[in-house]
């Protein structure tokens, strides 16, 4: 008995003009349309991925840069940025960081307690702020309780101060 091997193609035939006819295989077919629909799928994700990282670079750009803006001159650095390479081969910032000065004035918990503040408006002043964001504006209100402490000594010093000279005023030096 002999073994014959079956194979069924299914498809189209056609007809150039020369008399040659073609036989289209639709398992061939078949794949090439996986193979088409699938790099269409790839392509949609790597565009879907390139917006993200695009919509990343702005957002992060643009939160650096209110930082900058109402850091009052306090930023000792313009922004610092963390890139990814997407699938287009173009960097694109997904992080960033601005140094803000958060030093106390020395011997004057006035200008302390303004130069703080800036520190709280500029760490703040993202739309979205950042944990680190939050952990700056609290250090600085940190800083802000402290120099109003300070600032409060220094009074009750000139206070007292003040009582003892006008309690000397009355007095009368005799030497006998």
């Amino acid at each position: 008995m002999s073994e014959a091997n079956n194979v069924s193609v299914s498809g189209a035939v056609s007809s150039s003009g020369n008399g040659v006819s073609s036989i289209t295989n639709s398992k061939n077919s078949s794949n090439s349309n996986i193979v088409s629909s699938l790099k269409q799928k790839f392509s949609a994700q790597v565009e879907l991925q390139i917006e993200q990282l695009r919509k990343t670079d702005q957002e992060v750009r643009a939160h650096e840069q209110a930082h900058i803006a109402a850091s009052g001159g306090l930023a000792t650095s313009g922004p610092n940025y963390i890139y990814v390479t997407g699938p287009d081969g173009k960097l694109y910032a997904v992080g960033g960081d601005v140094t803000i000065d958060v030093s106390p004035v020395p011997n004057n918990p006035d200008a302390t307690i303004q130069k703080m503040q800036t520190v709280i408006r500029a760490a703040l002043a993202p739309a979205q702020p950042s944990s680190q964001d939050y952990t700056v504006a609290s250090q600085a209100q940190m800083v802000i309780i402290q120099a109003q402490e300070q600032k409060a000594i220094i009074e009750s010093h000139k206070l007292q101060s003040a009582i003892s000279g006008n309690q000397n005023k009355g007095k009368i030096n005799t030497i006998l």
